[in-house]
């Protein structure tokens, strides 16, 4: 099945309406009291959660009951690993689907076997699709189509067009994609293939996508009448699926619900677990809606459940964030905050996830390097040991004819001489490029940890702003619109910077301004800045937020007041940015952990500039920090 097709530039679900509750905001999620210009935040989560879904659970659809159906008569043992691996397809890692996939196609016995390497090839382009390797799944359904039109199966054929034309879909190319679907169709009304309904279907996708939702829905409603005839369970199940989310996105809950049970009726009962388990969150979401909070949490728990079962985060997060619509609604405040903190800890948890696969990735790839030149090493050093052994073995038959074949000896040996020498210069060249490839991977390896260092900063920077937040909205509504459009704006800036390894001083200090904005909507007069940095300063560089962590630093940890307002100076010049406050530490005996600082202090070192500098006077603390140069 195809990309869901959901508007992501409109709500998706209308948020429940409930005054009495204050709004929260965390990490794409908010209640009901959010202004018509935030609501597409929360039509961004459902409508990446859909289109999510549907990309793993539909498309492969289209060629796995082709290759279930050749199965039949083949070798049991690789009938059994097609079956597998494609329930794997279906609902499990595509990971693993990709491994056996790239095993059956090394298989000497079936290599010769077209067909097969057909539908191998598909199988291949769809766990890679899953995995979001678009060019590599694009070259394996290409591989695919040119075996199958060698071949003269024109069934496969079509497959392969409907899976090309879907990656298609999944880049927004809907230009190339169309032109696919309507060779797909020529070729299936010359020969009279079974992909109709497949066809239809990602019609339906395509308009969908193109924000054409009553085309989508004659499309799909074409497949339908198709899929029923034929009691295609798989297709009719899918199908009502994308059926349901388009009226969802309608606003016509009574049709979504309709289609989205139907849907549940037709799902099979072996490998379209997912696609069960965000039925039924988008039906809670429905309930939700409509205030049938009892109904909602029931099938909440279905989908939970479903969702950790099968290690699916992403689903899990929004059954999480419905859950925390709901205690809002019902003003349950406790449990919506602490349903709020599990989901930021599911949500980072997801990201480790994904962090340490790259890492283990590229751990893998420096061993097997490693390994390869280490066994290059090894034969060079056996190639060597087997001419040093021929030359014993010529000196031995030299003593014993030196007679005869003195002359011919010279010349033989002065020849294994000249051997030995280029021998060993290749192998000590040899050994000098491995140690150049040996430090560039070291290098690169820093890079990596220096990045996860980096998206360590997010998180808490959020966590902070929240709780700035979550006091004004209750006391002064007024201010909290003002804080929401001011975090708005800084926190754009911070997605701007994060894949920068140093940033403009300026963008840093744009950057602090907008903190500040923040801070002084909570503190009033009782914060008292001054900034005075020349002109040299402001064209320097700095890592991504070192001025805002220093600016936090000082008001986290120093007395606030009216009585007693907090002093902080920015100044600096051409070399250095110096922050400059007043030092007067909180009462309560708290200590911060140091962790801002620390950071500071890796980042500077992991570019190879000079270390910042951080002391305390009698009155007041006072920050030092590097201005770089130029772009690493």
């Amino acid at each position: 099945m195809p990309p869901c097709a959901v508007d992501p530039a409109k709500p998706a679900r209308t948020p429940v309406h409930t005054p009495e509750i204050p709004v929260h905001d965390v990490l794409g999620w908010r209640c009901g009291r959010c202004s018509p210009a935030l609501r597409p935040r929360m039509s961004a989560r459902t409508t990446h959660v859909a289109q999510h879904l549907l990309r793993m659970l539909a498309l492969s659809a289209m060629a796995l009951w082709t290759v279930v159906g050749h199965a039949q008569g083949k070798d049991p043992a690789l009938r059994e690993e097609i079956r597998s691996t494609t329930d794997l397809i279906r609902s499990g890692p595509p990971g693993v689907a990709l491994h056996r996939t790239d095993s059956l196609l090394t298989l000497e016995r079936y290599r010769n076997d077209g067909e097969w390497m057909i539908h191998l090839h598909a199988l291949r382009g769809h766990a890679l699709r899953q995995l979001g390797r678009s060019d590599e799944a694009l070259a394996a359904y290409i591989r695919s189509y040119k075996l199958a039109e060698q071949a003269a199966d024109h069934e496969a054929m079509v497959d392969a067009q409907l899976s090309i034309a879907a990656v298609h879909l999944d880049l927004r190319d809907f230009a190339r994609a169309g032109h696919e679907l309507r060779h797909a169709l020529r070729t299936s009304e010359q020969y009279r293939t079974s992909h109709a309904a497949r066809i239809q279907l990602v019609l339906g996708a395509r308009a969908s996508m193109m924000h054409r939702s009553d085309s989508a829905l004659h499309w799909y409603g074409r497949a339908l009448t198709l899929a029923e005839a034929a009691r295609d369970s798989f297709m009719l199940a899918d199908l009502h699926y994308n059926m349901g989310v388009v009226y969802d996105q309608l606003d016509s809950a009574r049709l979504a619900e309709k289609h989205l049970s139907e849907g549940l009726r037709h799902i099979p009962r072996v490998g379209y677990s997912l696609l069960e388990g965000t039925t039924q969150e988008i039906r809670a979401h429905l309930r939700i809606r409509s205030g049938r909070y009892r109904e909602a949490i029931t099938l909440l728990d279905s989908a939970e459940a479903i969702a950790r079962r099968l290690s699916h985060g992403e689903l899990l997060i929004a059954v999480i964030e419905d859950r925390a619509e709901i205690h809002e609604a019902t003003g349950a405040t406790d449990l919506a905050m602490a349903t709020l903190k599990e989901l930021i800890e599911v949500k980072d948890s997801v990201a480790h996830v994904v962090r340490d696969e790259a890492f283990a990735a590229a751990q893998t790839r420096l061993d097997m390097s490693r390994l390869e030149k280490e066994l290059e090493l090894s034969k060079a050093e056996a190639e060597l040991g087997v001419l040093r052994a021929q030359r014993a073995r010529i000196a031995w038959g030299a003593l014993i004819i030196i007679a005869v074949l003195a002359i011919g000896l010279i010349i033989l040996f002065h020849r294994q001489a000249r051997a030995e020498q280029r021998a060993a210069l290749a192998l000590e060249q040899d050994k000098e490029r491995l140690l150049e490839e040996n430090e560039l991977l070291h290098q690169e390896n820093l890079m990596a940890r220096f990045e996860t260092l980096k998206s360590q900063v997010d998180p808490h920077f959020l966590f902070n702003a929240m709780n700035t937040l979550y006091t004004l909205v209750e006391t002064e509504p007024t201010k909290a619109r003002d804080f929401i459009a001011s975090f708005s704006a800084l926190y754009r800036q911070v997605l701007l910077s994060r894949e920068r390894t140093i940033v403009p001083v300026q963008e840093e200090l744009q950057l602090a301004k907008h903190y500040l904005f923040l801070q002084r909507i909570r503190f009033g007069d009782s914060l008292v800045v001054e900034i005075d940095l020349p002109q040299e300063a402001t064209n320097g560089y700095l890592p991504p937020f070192t001025m805002q962590m220093l600016l936090e630093n000082a008001i986290k940890h120093n007395v606030i007041s009216a009585n007693r307002p907090l002093h902080i100076q920015i100044t600096g010049d051409r070399t250095r940015l110096v922050v400059r406050n007043d030092l007067r530490p909180r009462g309560d005996g708290s200590r911060g952990t140091g962790t801002g600082l620390d950071n500071i202090r890796r980042r500077y070192a992991m570019l190879g500039a000079e270390e910042p500098e951080f002391r305390m006077t009698e009155r007041s603390y006072l920050a030092t920090v590097p201005i770089l140069n130029e772009q690493p």
